[in-house]
């Protein structure tokens, strides 16, 4: 019986530890990354918010707090993050596993080039990558836009795993 395993999330939290899980990764087949990996900038957490729609007063006082909170998190937790995540990412534990993924050059919260240079890095330690690149989708809204696509790359991409 083959055995798999789905997991789902932000890969700044799950990734550094997943690649720490024999019992996870010798499971694992593949790997979707959708609008990810994201750096960690001061401009895409203000990207973010303007996804939210906050606007106005309220807007500005997001932005401003997120430069000035970014600022602060980036000196003290931002460079260990992002470390780890790279760490992570770089794993020879991911190297044999299938990688999707699926970002869009609207994004303006994960800059497509950033996308796009992990899976060039991916790819000449050898890993086995599939992209999409989308030209109008925002942020995390590939499959809400592209709905039929996004599916048939999903099942297409499984498929291809069991081959």
């Amino acid at each position: 019986s083959t055995q798999s395993t789905w997991v789902s999330g932000a890969p700044t939290v799950f990734l550094p530890n997943f690649v720490k899980q024999p019992h996870l990764t010798n499971r694992t087949i593949g790997m979707v990354f959708d609008s990810c990996p994201a750096p960690f900038t001061q401009e895409s957490g203000v990207a973010a918010t303007e996804l939210l729609g906050l606007t106005g007063p309220l807007g500005a006082l997001a932005k401003k707090s997120i430069i000035t909170a970014g600022t602060l998190v980036e000196r003290s937790v931002g460079l260990a993050r992002r470390q780890a995540l790279n760490d992570a990412l770089m794993s020879p534990v991911l190297q044999p596993i299938p990688q999707l993924y699926l970002y869009s050059r609207a994004d303006t919260v994960v800059p497509y080039r950033h996308v796009e240079g992990w899976v060039e890095k991916q790819e000449q330690r050898g890993a086995v990558c599939q992209t999409k690149c989308w030209d109008g989708s925002p942020h995390l809204h590939h499959f809400r836009t592209h709905p039929e696509e996004y599916q048939k790359l999903c099942q297409e991409f499984v498929a291809s795993l069991y081959k």
